[in-house]
């Protein structure tokens, strides 16, 4: 009988073996403390790591610690998902705690940060409360990083909605370790919290709803972990109203994240040009000169944006292969019911509503794209009869007039 086993097999198998998808990165350690062959052979093996926002275990903060001291490990970092897991107010157990820095560390992130993250990035990842602060900064330390996938983001800092002093008794926590309750709603009191919840908030986040990430995208100065990226997805939490078009993260960030010299597939879901009730379009400038789309595969879901934010979406591919979109409008909230799935208009008719909005990108993917491969999608916010039957009675006839029944023929 063969006395064959794993430690026979040649380093190409093995290699195979240690390589495989199945095997998280806690496997591959494990494999790694097995034998001195075995670690040899998975030690340059690539990590696929995923970032844990506002974790009470704080793992982004220990990560960047561990490569502050061995930057080599973040070179086999090539793909990076991110989970959210912000502090709530009547949840003790997500408060998550304070970091701190050794003055050494801090010396070493300016000094990779200075000319990369902007000044304020670097301040909210001193200030120790929000790890989504430490995601660009990781993107300073990983070049080989091919996929990037932010998950559904949750863009406030505390979750979902909050009083101010739910929110001040938090932030103490997480800064001192003692839960002291706030009292009172007028007067001084308020005023008090007030003041020091603003003075909180300026430091460890960015302009509502944007997130650090977003800050940092900067065209022609990229930062080294997006410049091999090839695929990328942006989606933010559901709560609230998703019908509200102020709902989502800032569609004109889409942009930049399309310009990125390498980037083959992005999809992107629940974005919005609006913000506060103002219209926010995507910048009207073309592409740069000389710039070349290496763009594939484009999915466009449940985002609120007008329909001549297509065509300067439109204008910045030219390599297209395949694209799905998904309409939500700033303005009559009723078309998009029309254009997403199957609908309920005949096909012609359907057809005439879809192809304004595909019409520019097969415009510029002359010769590539064709409507055989653009897909519109099923609305993604899905609503039983009940659901449906209040928000067209209610909301669309307060704000566009009694419907007619083609809408409701659909159930």
């Amino acid at each position: 009988m063969s006395n064959t086993n794993i430690f026979s097999l040649p380093p190409e198998l093995l290699l195979i073996i240690f390589a495989d998808n199945s095997l998280d990165n806690r496997d591959v350690a494990n494999c790694q403390s097995t034998c001195k062959r075995f670690r040899q052979i998975t030690k340059d093996l690539p990590i696929h790591y995923t970032f844990r926002v506002d974790h009470v275990a704080q793992p982004a903060w220990k990560l960047i610690r561990h490569l502050l001291v061995y930057p080599r490990i973040a070179k086999r970092i090539t793909s990076i998902n991110v989970t959210w897991h912000r502090r709530q107010p009547v949840k003790l157990e997500t408060w998550t705690r304070e970091w701190r820095w050794e003055e050494a560390e801090k010396e070493k992130i300016e000094a990779i940060g200075e000319r990369r993250l902007s000044t304020r990035t670097i301040g909210a990842i001193f200030q120790g409360l929000n790890s989504e602060a430490l995601l660009p900064f990781l993107l300073c330390l990983t070049p080989n990083l091919e996929s990037l996938d932010i998950g559904d983001a949750v863009l406030s800092f505390i979750q979902p909605e909050y009083s101010i002093f739910e929110a001040v008794r938090l932030i103490e926590y997480s800064s001192t370790g003692v839960d002291r309750t706030w009292q009172g709603s007028e007067g001084s009191h308020r005023d008090s919290a007030g003041r020091y919840l603003d003075k909180v908030m300026d430091a460890v986040r960015p302009g509502y709803p944007s997130l650090w990430f977003h800050e940092n995208i900067r065209p022609g100065d990229w930062l080294p972990g997006l410049v091999n990226l090839k695929k990328f997805y942006h989606s933010c939490v559901k709560y609230g109203d998703p019908y509200d078009s102020n709902y989502g993260w800032p569609i004109v960030f889409l942009r930049r994240i399309m310009l990125l010299p390498n980037i083959r597939k992005i999809k992107i879901k629940r974005a919005t040009c609006m913000k506060d009730g103002l219209y926010m379009p995507i910048s009207r400038g073309g592409p740069p000169k000389d710039f070349q789309s290496s763009l594939k595969s484009l999915e466009i879901l449940g985002t609120f944006i007008q329909q001549e934010e297509y065509d300067v979406i439109a204008k910045l591919t030219g390599s297209l292969e395949y694209l799905a979109l998904n309409p939500r409008f700033c303005g009559d909230h009723r078309d998009h019911l029309h254009l997403s799935g199957k609908g309920t208009l005949v096909d012609d008719t359907l057809l005439a509503a879809r192809k304004p909005y595909m019409q520019p990108f097969l415009q510029y993917n002359q010769g590539i794209l064709t409507d055989r491969q653009v897909v519109f999608t099923e609305d993604e916010f899905k609503w039983n009869v009940e659901e449906r039957r209040r928000f067209l009675n209610v909301y669309l006839d307060q704000e566009f007039g009694p419907m007619d029944d083609e809408i409701d023929s659909e159930e």
